[in-house]
């Protein structure tokens, strides 16, 4: 007797579709395949592409070491406190902070900051080597909670490469709108699933967990109360603003362009995905 499919990770639905479907029957009728036993998934409520058991587990790595990051993130947070007018009465949360190497750049400018890291070296280094005040917590809603009880709420909330890794979605997000303030952003950052679709070849990120659209992230936050206003396209990644939703907000230009964009290159389609489902291997039975 096959297992029973699992839910999706955003909207919940159980009507996922395996990608092994497309490497049995690439031509014709696609057939309904079990998503209990093959790696990858589709969700036709949704759009989210997204793997059906636990990601390889990540290993102890310093951010700060890539020089090209760290480039990033010192001009990330120069334009955000510009734009966000930031100051010393201010506060920029990170989840999965690592080393501090976003946020000493705030720290740097004066802006008051906090890591959460899960990795107890990352968030040992991120202390001890760049004074970055960092809690080694797993970021979702029970730690919001602990942090507004605390009076702790973020003007800027980031997550870079983080959303995708993250195990419980729904939690994470619903997280983020806790602990972002009423006139808040979150600055988060995924992989493109239209770039992992369109690698030649080459091995999946075993860490993720989820591969994005601009379709069905926007699914995914509009649900726990947050609107994308902002997006870009860099390098195979979607960089994006998040703000609360409120009455008379709507997203901008750049958001309803690519929305427009997906749609016509088919992110809503099953058979869309084809190029990702030869590129894994069934679970083992």
């Amino acid at each position: 007797m096959s297992p029973p499919n699992p839910a999706c990770r955003s909207c919940g639905s159980a009507g996922l579709q395996s990608l092994r479907c497309l490497v049995e029957a690439p031509a014709g009728p696609v057939p309904t395949c079990s998503a209990a036993n093959f790696p990858l998934a589709f969700c036709s409520g949704c759009s989210l592409v997204q793997r059906v058991q636990p990601a390889a587990k990540a290993e102890t790595a310093f951010a700060s070491s890539c020089e090209s990051r760290a480039r990033i993130g010192q001009t990330l947070a120069r334009k955000t406190i510009e734009t966000r007018r930031l100051g010393r009465a201010s506060l920029v949360v990170e989840a999965g902070s690592n080393d501090g190497w976003l946020l000493r750049h705030y720290r740097e400018a004066g802006v008051p900051v906090l890591g959460l890291d899960a990795d107890r070296e990352e968030a040992k280094a991120a202390r001890h080597r760049h004074g970055i005040p960092t809690r080694e917590v797993v970021f979702g809603k029970r730690a919001a909670d602990l942090l507004c009880a605390q009076g702790l709420r973020a003007d800027v909330f980031h997550a870079h490469d983080v959303l995708n890794r993250t195990a419980d979605l729904n939690d994470f997000v619903r997280g983020v709108r806790r602990v972002l303030r009423d006139d808040g952003v979150a600055v988060l950052d995924v992989p493109d699933v239209k770039d992992v679709l369109e690698r030649p070849a080459g091995a999946l990120d075993e860490q993720s967990v989820c591969y994005f659209s601009m379709t069905a992230l926007c699914h995914c936050l509009t649900g726990h109360g947050l609107l994308v206003e902002e997006v870009a396209r860099t390098e195979g990644t979607l960089l994006l603003c998040a703000i609360p939703a409120k009455p008379g907000a709507w997203p901008g230009e750049e958001v309803a362009a690519l929305l427009s964009e997906e749609e016509a290159w088919g992110v809503r389609s099953f058979e869309t995905y084809a190029p990702l489902a030869r590129r894994v291997q069934p679970l083992a039975a």
